[in-house]
């Protein structure tokens, strides 16, 4: 992950949607989790859309790496331009999230969509100390290697993206990025300067972003595809030689089978050049990729990962899932291996939260090999 965004980057970006959960019209029918095709607004929540609605919302979840978590989000709907009703609502949102393991995140970020959906311009600066933990590098580190750290980091982020075709997006990318470690476990890797880029460091970063979606519903999707390309180079912000690039194939695709049963699968490719640090690198495990290792335990490089899940509703809003996948990570595409996949696999619940939206409440058990984790949160994990 890119430094700054902290491992809650995909629990942060669920929140933000689940505060924009309105309920449906109650008129409508009830459904198990999952089960609805999205419908139109209400003439209410059009109206607040229109002319903008403050929306707080509490957050609670629980993972490996963060234990108990807490806090609140709220978020501004408004029309960046009055009348367009093609473009989705704008919105301005902050998050804000405490964590057992004292893990603090601040976050404000924007989503403005202009000119009849032909444009959308995300921004956001955050704050993050995330206490965590590292294992070295590569794909068979020892667990005896664990050691604990804390990194901080302020971020910026501006990442305008440009319709070209229906379901295509080109974007660009900066960043700006103020990162250090204010702890580390005494006599370590990162305590004794070991891990790659390990010094405090300013980068200012460049990239670019080419997305084609064909999803029905981007929270919940029953059909089509989401792949991304995105490309992010970083240098000092002095200009110095520390510079690096890390590059992203992400390829997504969602079926519709049964009745209200949806596969989703997920292929993901990550490589880097340069001189990333540490914290940058690849990595395994946490709620979105390879459920049941803690996020971090590998890293390397490059990284390749394939997961698949089957939801299916239960009853009412219940909703349950099965989910497997494999993951590896090496120096370079040539040091991966058919005998070097870390397996893992689980099931879990899911409770519907908003039917318009489709947003479930997700509670996973994975296992993966020598390891296994309890997963709480709102959102799908990909």
């Amino acid at each position: 992950m890119r430094p700054g965004r902290t491992r809650l980057a995909p629990l942060l970006f669920a929140i933000t949607v689940a505060a924009s959960a309105k309920p449906a019209p109650a008129q409508e029918p009830e459904a198990a989790a999952g089960g609805t095709e999205p419908s139109s607004e209400s003439s209410t929540e059009a109206a607040e859309e229109e002319g903008g609605s403050l929306i707080p919302l509490p957050v609670i979840f629980y993972q490996p790496e963060t234990g108990l978590g807490f806090g609140l989000t709220a978020i501004n709907y408004y029309r960046a331009s009055p009348g367009d009703t093609i473009s989705p609502p704008s919105s301005v949102s902050f998050v804000g999230i405490y964590t057992t393991k004292k893990q603090l995140v601040l976050a404000v970020s924007s989503d403005m969509y202009v000119a009849e959906d032909r444009w959308r311009i995300s921004s956001s600066v955050s704050y993050s100390k995330f206490p965590t933990k590292y294992w070295g590098i590569g794909n068979d580190t020892p667990d005896s290697a664990e050691e604990d750290y804390t990194p901080q980091a302020l971020t910026l982020k501006l990442w305008p993206q440009k319709k070209v075709a229906t379901g295509w997006y080109v974007g660009l990318a900066a960043n700006i990025i103020d990162r250090s470690i204010s702890e580390a476990s005494e006599d370590g890797l990162i305590d004794s300067g070991l891990a790659p880029g390990v010094d405090d460091e300013q980068s200012i970063g460049l990239g670019g972003s080419l997305i084609r979606d064909s999803r029905d519903n981007r929270v919940y999707p029953r059909r089509g595809s989401y792949h991304k390309l995105l490309v992010d180079l970083f240098a000092d912000a002095w200009f110095g030689d520390n510079g690096f690039g890390v590059y992203t194939v992400d390829l997504r695709r969602y079926f519709s089978v049964a009745r209200s049963h949806v596969v989703a699968l997920q292929a993901l490719g990550i490589a880097t050049s340069g001189e990333p640090p540490f914290d940058l690198y690849p990595q395994l495990g946490g709620e979105s990729l390879l459920r049941g290792y803690f996020q971090g335990r590998y890293r390397d490089r490059s990284l390749l990962a394939f997961q698949g899940e089957y939801r299916l509703p239960v009853f009412w809003r219940f909703g349950a899932a099965g989910f497997v996948g494999v993951g590896q990570v090496a120096p370079d595409f040539g040091g991966f291996g058919m005998d070097r996949f870390w397996i893992a696999g689980g099931a879990g619940l899911r409770f519907l939260l908003a039917r318009r939206e489709g947003l479930n409440i997700r509670a996973d058990f994975a296992f993966g090999e020598g390891s296994s984790g309890f997963y709480l949160s709102i959102g799908e994990a990909f």
